[in-house]
């Protein structure tokens, strides 16, 4: 069996796999973005955050050698530096599950160990989303007669994801009402509302980015109240009210540690 590694895949497909010598320098605080509005005359206070974790700074550290024994570490240097600038999808080599972190505005710091051969790199990445996630989705897609519901169970997940659900009105009737709950997350209503979702049109409701679209264009305006829906690890009743139509809702799981 091989030791695992590094692999750093930017936004173009470059590939750059770290040495074996880096790893997980230790492991990163995940903290709740909590903000409390203190309201006057009132007793306690108003959250005003949504409770997802805030951004993670990961760090990976070791030793970076001149593997060419030429008795120069400076182009070792380089194509890491060159490599990581941009940042990327950061994932393991072998990894048991196909999932990665994105990884951003790389800060360097080294210092040699023993000149000019080997050098002690510290690298701390900025990751907006601080979770590793799967690679790929995860779909699930149910026909709908009319008022109904789908269940979508969430396994290997440590955390609540933001899912991508799309109504396709396929069913050669016009979905002008639509409203998605979530009975396992509270129940809370998502509501699309439009005259003109005719058969044939295609809505995507994209929790992830906050972005609602019919056939490609933005019509978030339809969108009242703004409630997104997620999925919770395990089960998710997703009851539906409306016309028939084909409902896709795709997700991506996520995990605490590598």
């Amino acid at each position: 069996m091989s030791t695992p590694y590094l692999i750093l895949t930017d936004d173009q497909g470059n590939v750059y796999n770290f040495p074996e010598t880096i790893w997980f320098k230790d492991t990163a605080q995940i903290t709740p973005n909590l903000s409390n509005q203190h309201m006057l005359y009132a007793i306690g206070a108003k959250q005003t955050a949504d409770g997802f974790p805030n951004t993670r700074q990961l760090a990976i550290s070791g030793l970076l050698y001149d593997t060419t024994n030429s008795g120069s570490i400076e182009s070792a240097v380089r194509a890491l530096c060159l490599a990581i600038a941009k940042g990327g999808q950061l994932s393991i080599s072998g990894d048991a599950v196909a999932r990665a972190i994105d990884v951003r505005s790389p800060e360097i710091e080294y210092q040699w160990e023993h000149w000019p051969t080997y050098v002690q790199i510290t690298i701390t990445f900025n990751c907006e989303n601080p979770f590793f996630i799967d690679t790929a989705y995860t779909t699930v897609t149910k026909t709908f007669a009319g008022n109904d519901s789908l269940i979508v169970t969430v396994t290997g997940c440590d955390f609540v994801i933001n899912p991508i659900i799309e109504i396709d009105a396929d069913q050669s009737v016009n979905v002008p009402s639509v409203q998605i709950k979530n009975l396992n997350d509270g129940g809370m209503p998502c509501n699309y509302n439009d005259s003109l979702f005719f058969a044939g049109n295609v809505l995507v409701i994209d929790s992830d980015q906050g972005t609602v679209q019919k056939n490609g264009t933005d019509c978030i305006y339809n969108f009242k109240p703004a409630v997104f829906p997620r999925l919770q690890p395990g089960s998710n009743e997703l009851a539906y009210e409306g016309a028939a139509m084909t409902m896709k809702v795709s997700y991506k799981r996520c995990y605490a540690i590598a």
